[in-house]
Parts: C-alpha cells; structure tokens; sequence
C-alpha cells in the first residue's frame, strides 16, 4: 500500500501539504481510491488473468490492473460508460 500511495500510484509526496487537517482528509480519499482500485484490479483480474512471468509472479499488481483500468476507463468517459458502471457497483459490494 505504501509504494501505491507514493510515487508508483497517487504520488501523496507531491501534495506538499502541511495543514494536518487537509492532509487527513486527504489520506482518507486515498484510502476510498486505493480500495476502489483493488476491487477493481481483483475483478479484472477474474475477467482478465494478469500474465504471469518467469519467476511465477504476476506482471503488475492488482492495485496496478485496477489504478489502469480505472484511468482508461475515466479517460474514455463516453465510450466505457458500461465499465464505468460496473466498477462503480464494485463499491456497493462492501
């Protein structure tokens, strides 16, 4: 969780915050949108296997399959409103 949350995924180093109070409402956005992207990437990873390499372990993460998923799915709004639906949905799961 820690490398998604810096500069392998939400980049939290790059805020600068200081205000405590922005800082923690800002941590528990993270928090929402790394489970987001979890959820996301286990789903995917059921519809669509991650690749494994040689060494027998998989290709990118799960919060990697999901975060990209995600950011192709936000980026393409108006075609993948389907999608984007179902992600969604991932979260009234839990």
């Amino acid at each position: 969780m820690f490398a998604a949350l810096k500069t392998r995924g939400f980049n939290l180093e790059s805020t600068h915050f200081r205000n405590a109070e922005r800082l923690s409402k800002l941590i528990a956005l993270l928090a929402l949108a790394f489970c987001w992207a979890m959820l996301t990437g286990l789903w995917q990873h059921q519809q669509h296997p991650i690749t494994l390499k040689a060494h027998e372990r998989r290709a990118k993460s799960l919060f990697r399959h999901g975060c990209d998923f995600l950011r192709r799915t936000f980026c393409d709004l108006a075609l993948r409103v389907t999608e984007f639906d179902q992600a969604i949905q991932l979260l009234s799961l839990y």
